[in-house]
């Protein structure tokens, strides 16, 4: 299967920069998601926490 992807690749050029954004995207999106979450207060946190408890 690898070897098929990187035929694919090998044929593309600049083809080494899809790798590199991708990976650039998941650390960004995951920084930015820690940044959030350390940020929230108290009381949206329990708002969260209680979600699956209530009974709407």
């Amino acid at each position: 299967m690898m070897r098929f992807v990187s035929g694919v690749f090998d044929g593309m050029d600049g083809a080494t920069i899809y790798p590199i954004f991708s990976l650039l995207v998941f650390v960004v999106f995951f920084v930015l998601l820690f940044w959030w979450v350390v940020r929230l207060d108290n009381t949206t946190v329990e708002e969260i926490k209680n979600i699956p408890l209530n009974d709407k």
